[in-house]
């Protein structure tokens, strides 16, 4: 079963990002990541480059999101999950609401915004912010929009910020893997805070005190 805390449904982009910086202390044992197939190119080189850097060795199993709820089931070890798409999320999400432990929605769940604040998909992801163990992280990469101002994430950011402000994180998506639409401009992307969250006290819970709170990081 899941077995850290927190656990990050979605760590391809927190991986990339630490791979470049200092060697950290190798984990006393292995992170088992399980993944859609249709991300075995991208989640092995993420990989690869991971243990280069120090970081630990990761197992990575790659399977149908059904066979994947089933192992992890019947107790196979799983600290990451990685789907590619909001519908291969369905055999997962009573195995989520149950599971012990805090855990990360990256990019507010995968959603599709176009189905707005009532679609099946977000109506989960305030299932689980309600389980008082779950941080989401703010990030316009669910857009159906090629370009700035990926407006059509604003209803569903302010419906999280509305809700559940002490829980949730931004997300940068730097450096962008896998991402074929036009290249973001990152401080644009920091600059839509201002208009997703006016009130600089809520900014400062996103920006500050909440990751202090879900990662361990010392308080400021």
């Amino acid at each position: 079963m899941f077995r850290r805390s927190p656990v990050a449904l979605a760590l391809a982009a927190a991986l990339t990002a630490g791979c470049g910086g200092p060697a950290r202390r190798a984990s006393p044992e292995p992170l088992h990541v399980s993944g859609a197939v249709s991300l075995t190119e991208a989640l092995q080189k993420v990989a690869a480059r991971w243990e280069q850097g120090g970081h630990g060795q990761i197992t990575l199993n790659f399977a149908a999101s059904n066979v994947l709820a089933r192992q992890v089931l019947e107790g196979a070890p799983t600290d990451v999950f990685l789907s590619a798409d909001e519908a291969q999320m369905d055999p997962w999400k009573p195995i989520i609401l149950k599971t012990p432990g805090t855990f990360v929605l990256e990019h507010m769940g995968g959603v599709d915004p176009g189905k707005g604040i009532d679609g099946d998909g977000f109506k989960f992801v305030l299932a689980c912010l309600d389980t008082g163990r779950c941080w989401v992280k703010l990030s316009p990469r669910i857009s159906k929009q090629d370009d700035f101002p990926f407006s059509d994430t604003d209803p569903l950011v302010k419906k999280l910020v509305q809700d559940a402000p002490t829980r949730l994180l931004w997300g940068s998506d730097w450096p962008h893997p896998q991402y074929f639409k036009p290249m973001p401009n990152d401080v644009r992307l920091l600059d839509m805070m201002l208009d997703w969250v006016p009130d600089e006290q809520t900014r400062k819970l996103i920006f500050v005190d909440n990751p202090a709170e879900a990662f361990g990081f010392p308080k400021l």
